[in-house]
């Protein structure tokens, strides 16, 4: 399946918008935006989960190594609208304990007019 990525930019933050599946054969697509993300001084990045069907363990090492990168920049990492589905994948390797994590695109505080 194909992952389509889409991002906004909002100041000194980014919502990157991710559709499909996020598994060994698109983590790099996922991977590479964040990663040029954080090269450009993107520090603060919200990952919008909502049209993300399938979620593997590539795709977790994805949003760990993003979240190393940003901290180390005093950045932050969210993630936004999971389905029960890739929420249970979150919470089973631990990742709803090293991310903030929340049902909607709005809750994201402080980004405001998304």
């Amino acid at each position: 399946m194909e992952l389509d990525l889409r991002v906004q930019h909002h100041d000194d933050r980014a919502v990157v918008h991710v559709s499909g599946e996020v598994d060994l054969a698109t983590c790099p697509q996922l991977r590479a935006v964040l990663g040029e993300l954080v090269n450009q001084g993107v520090y603060h990045l919200i990952v919008d989960l909502e049209q993300v069907s399938f979620l593997d363990s590539s795709g977790i090492g994805v949003l760990i190594g993003v979240l190393r990168r940003v901290r180390e920049h005093g950045g932050s990492l969210r993630l936004t609208a999971p389905s029960p589905h890739v929420r249970r994948v979150l919470e089973l390797t631990g990742m709803t304990t090293l991310l903030s994590i929340y049902a909607t695109l709005d809750e994201t505080a402080p980004v405001e007019a998304l």
